[in-house]
């Protein structure tokens, strides 16, 4: 039968001890071996990078009934794809504002594939989460932080570093994406920072407060959306202001507009 699912094995009545049973069935020249669920001729992925998940042996029978000496090939086998990674801006813990235009730096966590194990890492930088308009997919090797130089970013952007990762089968993760930074010219007027600011929390659902120690200097704040849309603004009366918004998730750009004309930038990240 070329559609079974058992064999009988008969023993005349004899009581044996059996080591090892191999089963071999007809075949075709080629052949296409499935894998996958318990229904399947392969039905398991390796249990390490070390271990093959699978083995195939053939051999062939003459006209005369001699057999020849066994042809076996060792799997690899791996259908899922590794994890994702974590991303944060900067060398080590993540920063909103970086002060370079030239150069930037993401890390990032390990990723996972008990099976096959990870082969390298690819990174790309954009001017929106999973974009590659500014540094398309590099692949960063084993390595799991990057500095990229020679670079030309817009004062007052931002910016946002993707990751995924490969397995030894060559399947992909999903793409983790940085929160994103800003990019301040060291001669800008946005770089001219308030004494004190704390926005907590942040992230936020849309409602949180902003400190302001010198909240007398300061004329009014605005929330831009990434494109330069102003969604909200408002005067500051006192220290700590309460915000109530009610606006779709994403990054957001906190403005703090002094008399003098200075504006200190923050990063807001808004999830509900």
């Amino acid at each position: 039968s070329t559609n079974g699912n058992f064999i009988s094995f008969r023993t005349g009545n004899c009581s044996i001890n059996v080591n090892e049973l191999k089963v071999y069935r007809s075949r075709y020249p080629s052949v296409t071996v499935t894998m996958g669920d318990n229904t399947k001729d392969i039905r398991y992925q390796n249990p390490n990078p070390t271990t093959f998940g699978a083995k195939i042996k053939s051999i062939v029978v003459d006209a005369n009934n001699n057999l020849s000496a066994i042809a076996y090939h060792d799997l690899n086998i791996d259908w899922t794809a590794p994890s994702s990674v974590s991303v944060n801006d900067g060398t080590s813990n993540d920063v909103d504002t970086i002060f370079d235009n030239t150069t930037a730096s993401a890390v990032w966590t390990t990723s996972n594939d008990p099976n096959s194990g990870i082969s390298e890492y690819w990174y790309a930088l954009g001017t929106s989460p999973g974009a590659t308009d500014i540094v398309n997919w590099t692949n960063n090797g084993a390595n799991t932080n990057l500095t990229v130089s020679g670079l030309s970013l817009n004062n007052g952007s931002i910016y946002y570093f993707s990751v995924k990762s490969k397995n030894g089968a060559d399947l992909w993760s999903n793409i983790g994406t940085s929160d994103g930074f800003i990019i301040l010219n060291q001669n800008s007027i946005y770089n001219k920072k308030v004494k004190s600011i704390n926005i907590y929390p942040n992230p936020s659902n849309g409602i949180f407060k902003i400190e302001l120690e010198d909240y007398q200097n300061i004329r009014y704040i605005t929330i831009e959306s990434i494109d330069g849309k102003i969604v909200y603004k408002r005067r500051v009366n006192d220290k700590t202001t309460e915000m109530k918004l009610d606006i779709q998730n994403g990054v957001y750009i906190l403005k703090i507009w002094e008399e003098n004309g200075r504006i200190t930038l923050k990063k807001l990240l808004i999830h509900t």
